[in-house]
């Protein structure tokens, strides 16, 4: 089963990553368009007062739909120059996590929760916009790695930043360097550019992006200050 996955992901061609995830981005945003047309369309014709209210309303529930839709694609942009400030991680981990829900497909039917175990005065002098990004990437691959009703985790453990864990089957035999490999992607409705760009993100602002295989099952993703430090097995 491991060889067949690792084979599977190889096989992946950037030409086709991209159109996959332009054609599933194109999927994504169509229906709310289509709704936001014709919201308003109908609040147009509407003389009473009342209804136009009732169709402006599901106009911008359309509108916000599509900005989330548009956010999520987003968080593949790549760090140019950075606007740091001092922000609380955990209030970025929150953001993050609502961001991950809404943009990951399947979230709601796994149930999936989040349990924050970090010390509420944590700061770290971040971009908010990208560094936001990097969690939401990391936090959506706990997701799709995540059984249903499971925990995604966050904490912090000594030299690191923070790390998200889930329960899931870990790294099933792949190895660092494949898995920040653009396009590299064990999913037939990824592009696989989510942990690549959280890895570019973690080095422009001088962090290391590494992985820690869980016991008896799991995967935790570390942000880790500095670089030097490696993929490690765990009995935790």
């Amino acid at each position: 089963m491991k060889a067949a996955v690792r084979e599977t992901a190889e096989r992946v061609e950037p030409v086709a990553a991209v159109a996959r995830f332009l054609a599933g981005f194109a999927h994504r945003i169509k229906s709310p368009l289509t709704g936001v047309r014709g919201y308003g369309e109908l609040m147009a014709r509407e003389d009473d007062g009342d209804r136009r209210r009732y169709w402006g309303e599901r106009l911008a529930g359309g509108l916000e739909s599509l900005d989330r839709i548009i956010e999520g694609a987003r968080r593949y942009q790549l760090p140019g120059v950075l606007e740091r400030r001092h922000l609380c991680l955990a209030t970025l981990v929150e953001e993050a996590w609502r961001l991950a829900l809404q943009a990951t497909p399947g979230a709601a039917a796994k149930n999936c929760r989040l349990e924050l175990n970090l010390d509420p005065g944590a700061e770290a002098l971040v971009d908010p916009f990208h560094f936001r990004n990097l969690l939401v990437n990391l936090l959506q691959n706990a997701l799709d790695a995540a059984p249903a009703g499971g925990c995604i985790r966050v904490d912090a453990r000594p030299g690191e930043l923070l790390g998200v864990a889930d329960a899931g089957p870990g790294l099933e035999g792949l190895d660092r360097e494949a898995i920040l490999t653009p396009f590299f992607t064990t999913r037939p409705d990824r592009a696989g550019l989510g942990l690549p760009v959280a890895a570019a993100i973690a080095a422009a602002h001088g962090f290391t992006l590494d992985w820690q295989e869980l016991r008896p099952t799991g995967l935790r993703a570390r942000v880790l200050r500095g670089t030097g430090q490696r993929h490690q097995r765990s009995t935790s």
